[in-house]
């Protein structure tokens, strides 16, 4: 018989720690999916650019919208005076709506010359506001 002599003394103990690999096992992961074996490549984000096909056709008439803009809708309103006459409550546009305007306008933002304005502004435009839901 041949004797083989190991680099390793067998008497003596080895201290050195041996990691082994181990899967854990996926059911014992609360809250993630199973994972697959092998390699996983995420595809690469793909421009708009790629995704929009542009096709160029005649649309019909049934399909066509078109605008008809008849004069100047600016003519109708009426102009913005500088030198305001103080507040006073109208039909709908009352002291408490025009006070809540002002409380809610008054950040900081707009001087009390462009709050005026704009109180002004409300009063002569009233009916295209709804104070109410019945309004």
């Amino acid at each position: 018989m041949h004797n083989i002599t190991l680099p390793i003394d067998i008497n003596k103990a080895d201290t050195t720690p041996t990691y082994i690999n181990i899967p854990f096992p996926t059911h014992f992961v609360a809250n993630e999916p199973a994972k697959q074996k092998g390699v996983q490549v995420k595809k690469k984000y793909k421009p708009v650019t790629m995704k929009a096909k542009l096709v160029t056709r005649h649309i019909s008439k049934d399909f066509q919208s078109e605008q008809h803009i008849i004069g100047d809708p600016l003519v109708t309103m009426p102009p913005l005076n500088l030198n305001l006459p103080p507040f006073i409550p109208i039909q709908r546009f009352t002291s408490k709506q025009q006070a809540k305007l002002v409380k809610d306008h008054d950040t900081g933002f707009l001087t009390s010359d462009k709050i005026n304005v704009l109180v002004n502004m409300v009063a002569k435009q009233e009916k295209a506001f709804a104070w109410e839901d019945s309004e």
